[in-house]
């Protein structure tokens, strides 16, 4: 989000046009020649029009948008003035409005605009935008039809899969995740390898588990295995492709390397993911590392990315593992900050039958926050207005809303360290930030000092929408303690309340006074 400055009203908007009528009557006459025959006058005139002057939108899926142009076009015989451009729900102008207001339009030129629909209810949508030059008006029809499609919408996840290293005559498994967002079924048909152009079977390199077709219910999901089992040495990329009986092609990214089991140190998995972990939660793995087909010697492991993180709860040390036999490593996970995908490798140092050489293991995990039945306090915003911005913010102890340097915490300062520095358990966390309508906002705070915490609901951006009705939930020590809800207008600050924090318990007080501030940005 950024502020944008209001531009600066023009006053001689009107001279100037006036103006611009006047020099192109005058111009083309000599000064001396005062006296002219009515004949030679020639009246000038402004008008303006719309094309097309009828923009339709056709069938619309309910909650997406789409654009459509048209020009603003001068048709007159001198300057058109544009004082402004109306436009109503669920239509709008995608330009910034300072591009549709006092603008002078040459003759023979235009003005292109861009209007957008969004769907939101199911059923046609008719109205008017109006150019007004004066005590003129200039039409612009505008028709669309909101509707429910009754399609399937199919995702795949993770786009690609990399297995890492793996010996010759072992296997490696991932998995895959196909998504239905639509409202009907999708059929996921038997993948076909890029390699060979052939449908995978079981004798592949990469092959899957899975029995196709499947069928992917609507609002749904499902997984599947895909296997990797080298036939060489070396890299062995390639790529999955999944046809779909209504809907586009899935492709599958594939990356792994065969090893010839030369007395190497093979490790499964071959790369670790915790998952999601909650914040100030931790998580542990395991790692079965084997000599291949002769002995080798484990000389020292350590986190050389994503450090501090990612652990290693026991120090690896000096092991002789003969051929053919295996050690247990494990390796922790500590998760910390905002909610974040994390990324590290933990480097095994070992002697084989090609000397001193490292063995990578990518390891990741993702930062989610804890559930509001887990902290000290947690807000939850939501409000009943698509494509607008409306901030939570959470102030503490003597702070004021809007203050960047700490005190606030809101979509500016997501994360201000609060009461022990650098140390991020008694800090609040802003960890969702909607800007495009309907919430949720939520600020998490796990631990804090006690204090008096206030409440502010700030309506930043209504994107032509108007007011909105904005609700919050309130849990404190784990317990949701209220839920209150207040109509807001664009630039509102609405005091929601204050939270009394003894350190263990506390206890909510409605406020409900609205203010006045200047720092969103209004249509």
């Amino acid at each position: 989000m950024q502020l944008i400055k209001q531009r600066e009203r023009v006053p001689s908007f009107r001279r100037r046009a006036a103006q611009l009528i006047a020099l192109s009557i005058f111009s083309a006459s000599p000064v001396t020649n005062l006296a002219c025959d009515e004949a030679d006058l020639t009246v000038l005139s402004s008008a303006g029009a719309f094309e097309p002057e009828i923009i339709e939108f056709g069938e619309v899926t309910i909650g997406r948008a789409s654009n459509r142009s048209a020009a603003l076009k001068n048709i007159g015989s001198t300057v058109l003035a544009i004082d402004r451009i109306d436009v109503s729900d669920p239509f709008a102008i995608v330009e910034n409005k300072a591009s549709s207001e006092n603008v002078l339009i040459p003759v023979g030129e235009s003005l292109d605009i861009t209007v957008t629909f969004l769907a939101t209810v199911e059923g046609p949508q008719e109205s008017t935008i109006i150019a007004y030059s004066g005590d003129s008006k200039i039409p612009l029809v505008v028709k669309a039809t909101g509707v429910v499609a009754q399609v399937a919408e199919l995702t795949l996840a993770p786009a690609s899969l990399d297995y890492g290293v793996v010996a010759i005559g072992s296997s490696e498994i991932g998995q895959i995740t196909f998504t239905n967002t639509g409202l009907a079924p999708g059929i996921i048909e038997n993948p076909i390898s890029a390699s060979t152009g052939m449908p995978v079977s079981a004798g592949d390199e990469y092959f899957s588990n899975a029995v196709f077709p499947l069928e992917v219910p609507a609002q749904g999901s499902m997984t599947a295995e895909i296997v990797f089992a080298p036939k060489a040495a070396g890299p062995r990329p390639d790529q999955l492709r999944f046809p779909t009986s209504n809907g586009p092609e899935l492709t599958l990214g594939l990356t792994g390397e065969g090893l010839i089991p030369q007395g190497s140190l093979v490790c499964s998995p071959s790369s670790v993911n915790f998952g999601p972990v909650e914040r100030g939660m931790s998580g542990t793995q395991m790692l079965g590392c084997t000599a291949m087909g002769g002995p080798v010697r484990l000389v020292s492991g350590q986190i050389t990315a994503g450090g501090p993180d990612f652990s290693l709860p026991s120090p690896v040390t000096t092991i002789d593992i003969s051929a053919g036999s295996s050690v247990a490593l494990e390796v922790a996970y500590t998760a910390a900050g905002a909610p974040r995908v994390v990324n590290g490798t933990l480097r095994l140092n070992y002697n084989g039958s090609t000397g001193v050489t490292n063995l990578d293991i990518p390891l990741t995990a993702e930062v989610v926050p804890p559930p509001p039945t887990a902290t000290a306090i947690s807000l939850i915003l939501r409000w009943d207005t698509a494509m607008t911005d409306i901030d939570l913010h959470l102030v503490r102890p003597g702070g004021t809303p809007f203050d960047v340097s700490g005190d606030d915490c809101y979509y500016a300062n997501k994360n201000p360290d609060w009461n022990i520095l650098n140390d991020n358990t008694d800090d609040p966390f802003l960890d969702v930030d909607d800007i495009d309508g309907n919430g949720p906002e939520e600020i998490n705070l796990q631990s804090t000092a006690p204090g008096r915490y206030e409440v502010y609901i700030h309506y930043f951006n209504d994107r032509f929408s108007g007011p909105s009705t904005a609700s919050v939930d309130i849990f404190i020590a784990g317990q949701m303690v209220s839920s209150v809800s207040q109509s807001v207008i664009c630039n509102d600050l609405w005091h929601v309340g204050t939270i009394d924090w003894d350190g263990a318990a506390g206890n909510f007080i409605p406020n409900g006074t609205t203010n006045r501030s200047s720092e969103g940005i209004c249509f």
